[in-house]
Protein backbone atom coordinates (compact mmCIF):
# COMPACT_ATOMS: atom_id res chain seq x y z
CA UNK A 1 0.00 0.00 0.00
CA UNK A 2 1.24 3.63 -0.53
CA UNK A 3 1.02 6.56 0.72
CA UNK A 4 -0.96 8.27 -2.17
CA UNK A 5 -3.94 5.24 -1.04
CA UNK A 6 -4.28 5.60 2.09
CA UNK A 7 -4.47 9.77 1.47
CA UNK A 8 -6.99 8.78 -0.90
CA UNK A 9 -9.36 6.80 1.62
CA UNK A 10 -8.99 9.37 4.12
CA UNK A 11 -10.40 12.01 1.68
CA UNK A 12 -13.32 10.84 1.88
CA UNK A 13 -14.17 10.39 5.33
CA UNK A 14 -13.98 14.04 5.65
CA UNK A 15 -17.17 15.39 7.41
CA UNK A 16 -18.08 12.14 8.89
CA UNK A 17 -19.23 12.93 12.53
CA UNK A 18 -20.57 11.55 15.65
CA UNK A 19 -24.01 11.03 16.27
CA UNK A 20 -25.16 12.72 18.16
CA UNK A 21 -21.83 14.88 18.47
CA UNK A 22 -19.95 14.77 21.66
CA UNK A 23 -20.95 11.43 21.99
CA UNK A 24 -18.01 9.73 20.43
CA UNK A 25 -20.69 7.58 19.06
CA UNK A 26 -19.13 6.92 15.43
CA UNK A 27 -18.16 3.78 12.86
CA UNK A 28 -14.79 3.57 13.47
CA UNK A 29 -14.82 3.36 17.42
CA UNK A 30 -17.61 0.40 16.66
CA UNK A 31 -15.57 -1.66 14.65
CA UNK A 32 -12.73 -0.92 16.92
CA UNK A 33 -14.36 -2.42 20.07
CA UNK A 34 -17.24 -4.60 17.96
CA UNK A 35 -19.79 -1.69 19.57
CA UNK A 36 -20.39 1.76 20.98
CA UNK A 37 -17.58 2.54 23.59
CA UNK A 38 -17.83 6.02 24.85
CA UNK A 39 -13.87 6.77 24.47
CA UNK A 40 -11.32 9.36 22.03
CA UNK A 41 -11.21 7.86 18.68
CA UNK A 42 -8.31 10.20 17.03
CA UNK A 43 -6.21 6.91 16.62
CA UNK A 44 -8.73 4.39 16.07
CA UNK A 45 -10.01 6.70 13.28
CA UNK A 46 -6.04 6.02 11.62
CA UNK A 47 -6.50 1.70 12.65
CA UNK A 48 -9.56 1.80 10.82
CA UNK A 49 -7.55 3.39 7.72
CA UNK A 50 -5.36 0.97 7.41
CA UNK A 51 -7.48 -1.70 8.02
CA UNK A 52 -9.84 -0.77 5.62
CA UNK A 53 -7.15 -0.93 2.71
CA UNK A 54 -6.04 -4.43 4.07
CA UNK A 55 -2.65 -3.01 5.35
CA UNK A 56 -3.09 -3.29 9.16
CA UNK A 57 0.31 -4.63 9.35
CA UNK A 58 1.97 -1.46 7.91
CA UNK A 59 0.06 0.67 11.45
CA UNK A 60 2.00 -0.76 14.57
CA UNK A 61 2.66 -3.95 13.01
CA UNK A 62 -1.01 -5.28 12.70
CA UNK A 63 -1.51 -4.19 16.77
CA UNK A 64 -4.68 -3.03 18.05
CA UNK A 65 -3.79 0.69 19.96
CA UNK A 66 -6.31 3.26 20.41
CA UNK A 67 -3.45 5.57 22.93
CA UNK A 68 -0.98 8.26 20.82
CA UNK A 69 2.02 7.10 23.07
CA UNK A 70 2.06 3.60 21.93
CA UNK A 71 1.88 5.03 18.70
CA UNK A 72 5.18 6.75 19.25
CA UNK A 73 6.94 4.19 21.20
CA UNK A 74 6.39 1.67 18.40
CA UNK A 75 7.70 3.82 15.86
CA UNK A 76 10.62 5.39 17.91
CA UNK A 77 11.45 0.96 19.07
CA UNK A 78 11.31 0.32 14.99
CA UNK A 79 13.61 2.85 13.72
CA UNK A 80 10.07 4.54 11.95
CA UNK A 81 10.25 8.49 13.99
CA UNK A 82 10.87 11.28 12.58
CA UNK A 83 10.88 14.79 13.88
CA UNK A 84 11.53 17.05 10.89
CA UNK A 85 11.12 16.78 7.00
CA UNK A 86 7.30 15.41 7.37
CA UNK A 87 5.80 13.79 4.13
CA UNK A 88 2.95 13.25 3.11
CA UNK A 89 1.55 9.49 4.91
CA UNK A 90 3.26 10.34 7.81
CA UNK A 91 1.33 9.89 11.06
CA UNK A 92 1.82 13.47 12.71
CA UNK A 93 1.77 13.18 16.99
CA UNK A 94 0.74 16.54 18.67
CA UNK A 95 1.68 17.31 22.59
CA UNK A 96 -1.03 20.38 24.03
CA UNK A 97 0.00 20.73 27.42
CA UNK A 98 2.88 18.45 27.83
CA UNK A 99 2.88 15.05 29.49
CA UNK A 100 0.84 12.11 27.15
CA UNK A 101 0.51 12.88 23.75
CA UNK A 102 -2.75 14.09 22.60
CA UNK A 103 -3.49 13.76 19.13
CA UNK A 104 -2.77 12.35 16.16
CA UNK A 105 -3.31 12.97 12.58
CA UNK A 106 -1.80 12.04 8.42
CA UNK A 107 -0.21 14.34 6.63
CA UNK A 108 -1.64 14.90 3.28
CA UNK A 109 0.74 17.83 2.40
CA UNK A 110 3.89 20.39 3.37
CA UNK A 111 3.45 23.71 2.75
CA UNK A 112 7.12 25.06 4.12
CA UNK A 113 6.86 25.10 7.90
CA UNK A 114 2.90 24.42 7.93
CA UNK A 115 1.52 20.53 7.46
CA UNK A 116 -1.71 19.73 6.16
CA UNK A 117 -3.36 17.07 7.81
CA UNK A 118 -6.58 14.67 7.90
CA UNK A 119 -7.99 13.84 11.86
CA UNK A 120 -10.00 11.81 13.01
CA UNK A 121 -12.37 12.77 16.64
CA UNK A 122 -11.25 16.92 15.71
CA UNK A 123 -14.52 18.74 16.43
CA UNK A 124 -16.35 15.54 16.98
CA UNK A 125 -15.91 14.93 12.98
CA UNK A 126 -12.98 13.77 10.75
CA UNK A 127 -11.01 17.13 9.59
CA UNK A 128 -8.81 18.28 7.49
CA UNK A 129 -6.70 20.69 9.51
CA UNK A 130 -3.48 23.13 8.99
CA UNK A 131 -0.74 22.28 11.94
CA UNK A 132 2.35 23.84 12.54
CA UNK A 133 4.30 25.29 16.19
CA UNK A 134 5.80 23.18 18.73
CA UNK A 135 2.57 21.15 19.80
CA UNK A 136 3.96 18.90 17.04
CA UNK A 137 6.00 16.33 18.84
CA UNK A 138 7.06 14.12 15.67
CA UNK A 139 5.72 11.45 13.35
CA UNK A 140 5.33 7.65 12.62
CA UNK A 141 6.35 6.87 9.13
CA UNK A 142 5.00 3.50 8.26
CA UNK A 143 6.78 1.76 5.46
CA UNK A 144 4.67 2.15 2.69
CA UNK A 145 4.94 0.49 -1.05
CA UNK A 146 6.89 3.56 -2.80
CA UNK A 147 4.04 4.38 -5.60
CA UNK A 148 5.43 3.34 -9.18
CA UNK A 149 7.36 6.20 -10.98
CA UNK A 150 5.84 7.46 -14.36
CA UNK A 151 7.13 5.77 -17.17
CA UNK A 152 10.29 6.80 -18.18
CA UNK A 153 10.86 8.71 -21.98
CA UNK A 154 10.92 6.66 -25.09
CA UNK A 155 14.13 6.16 -26.41
CA UNK A 156 15.59 8.68 -28.11
CA UNK A 157 15.85 7.91 -31.77
CA UNK A 158 17.90 7.26 -35.11
CA UNK A 159 16.78 8.28 -38.53
CA UNK A 160 16.91 6.19 -42.01
CA UNK A 161 16.52 7.60 -45.60
CA UNK A 162 14.39 5.87 -47.35
CA UNK A 163 15.89 3.80 -50.93
CA UNK A 164 13.95 2.51 -54.01
CA UNK A 165 12.42 -0.30 -53.13
CA UNK A 166 11.81 0.07 -49.37
CA UNK A 167 8.23 -0.66 -47.47
CA UNK A 168 7.81 0.32 -43.98
CA UNK A 169 6.91 -3.41 -43.37
CA UNK A 170 10.34 -3.88 -44.55
CA UNK A 171 12.21 -1.31 -42.90
CA UNK A 172 10.61 -2.32 -39.13
CA UNK A 173 11.68 -5.88 -40.54
CA UNK A 174 15.01 -4.96 -40.72
CA UNK A 175 15.81 -2.41 -38.01
CA UNK A 176 13.35 -2.93 -35.48
CA UNK A 177 13.36 -6.97 -35.41
CA UNK A 178 9.81 -7.26 -36.54
CA UNK A 179 7.94 -6.46 -39.56
CA UNK A 180 4.58 -5.90 -37.82
CA UNK A 181 6.50 -3.23 -35.84
CA UNK A 182 5.84 -0.77 -39.14
CA UNK A 183 3.51 1.31 -37.52
CA UNK A 184 5.70 2.25 -34.43
CA UNK A 185 7.42 3.98 -37.45
CA UNK A 186 4.47 5.75 -38.74
CA UNK A 187 3.33 6.84 -35.12
CA UNK A 188 6.93 8.70 -35.05
CA UNK A 189 6.75 9.89 -38.05
CA UNK A 190 2.66 11.34 -38.19
CA UNK A 191 1.84 9.27 -41.14
CA UNK A 192 -1.37 8.45 -42.13
CA UNK A 193 -0.97 5.50 -44.56
CA UNK A 194 1.96 3.43 -45.44
CA UNK A 195 2.76 5.00 -48.54
CA UNK A 196 7.01 6.22 -48.35
CA UNK A 197 8.98 7.39 -51.13
CA UNK A 198 13.23 7.06 -52.31
CA UNK A 199 15.53 9.98 -50.10
CA UNK A 200 12.41 10.76 -47.29
CA UNK A 201 13.89 10.60 -43.84
CA UNK A 202 12.37 8.69 -41.69
CA UNK A 203 12.50 8.31 -37.31
CA UNK A 204 12.92 4.97 -36.51
CA UNK A 205 11.73 4.73 -32.76
CA UNK A 206 13.73 3.14 -30.12
CA UNK A 207 17.41 3.94 -31.73
CA UNK A 208 20.27 6.00 -30.70
CA UNK A 209 19.71 9.74 -31.63
CA UNK A 210 22.92 9.46 -33.15
CA UNK A 211 22.13 6.41 -35.44
CA UNK A 212 21.76 7.18 -39.09
CA UNK A 213 20.94 3.60 -40.44
CA UNK A 214 23.03 2.08 -43.08
CA UNK A 215 21.11 2.33 -46.66
CA UNK A 216 22.21 -0.06 -49.90
CA UNK A 217 21.51 1.17 -52.76
CA UNK A 218 19.80 -1.06 -55.50
CA UNK A 219 19.07 -0.80 -58.76
CA UNK A 220 16.68 -2.73 -60.62
CA UNK A 221 15.91 -2.93 -63.89
CA UNK A 222 15.21 -5.46 -67.10
CA UNK A 223 15.81 -9.10 -66.24
CA UNK A 224 16.11 -8.26 -62.33
CA UNK A 225 12.89 -7.27 -62.27
CA UNK A 226 11.47 -9.86 -63.68
CA UNK A 227 13.24 -11.88 -61.69
CA UNK A 228 12.12 -10.21 -58.93
CA UNK A 229 8.61 -10.60 -59.76
CA UNK A 230 8.93 -14.37 -60.35
CA UNK A 231 10.28 -14.36 -56.88
CA UNK A 232 7.64 -11.92 -55.14
CA UNK A 233 4.83 -14.61 -56.18
CA UNK A 234 6.44 -17.69 -55.66
CA UNK A 235 6.82 -16.14 -51.89
CA UNK A 236 3.97 -14.38 -51.89
CA UNK A 237 5.96 -11.43 -51.11
CA UNK A 238 6.15 -8.02 -53.01
CA UNK A 239 9.14 -7.30 -54.31
CA UNK A 240 9.44 -4.76 -51.91
CA UNK A 241 9.56 -7.48 -49.15
CA UNK A 242 11.70 -9.84 -51.64
CA UNK A 243 14.39 -6.89 -51.89
CA UNK A 244 14.25 -6.50 -48.25
CA UNK A 245 15.00 -10.21 -47.66
CA UNK A 246 17.73 -10.09 -50.24
CA UNK A 247 19.45 -7.28 -48.66
CA UNK A 248 19.13 -8.48 -45.29
CA UNK A 249 20.72 -11.38 -46.36
CA UNK A 250 23.70 -9.68 -48.23
CA UNK A 251 24.49 -7.29 -44.53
Amino acid sequence: MTAEDIIALAKTQIGVTEDPPGSNNIVYNKEYYGGYVDAPWCVVFIWWLFKELGASELFCGGNKTAWCNYVRDWAISHNQWVTSGYKPGDLVLFDWNGGDLDHIGLVIAVNGNSITTIEGNEGDKVSQCQRSGITIVGAYRPNYVTAPSAPSSPPSTGTYTVQQGDTLWGIAERLLGAGDRYTQIMSANNLTDSLIHPGQVLIIPGGDANTVYRTVQITVTGDTLELLSIMAEGWNKTIGQVIDALVEDAV
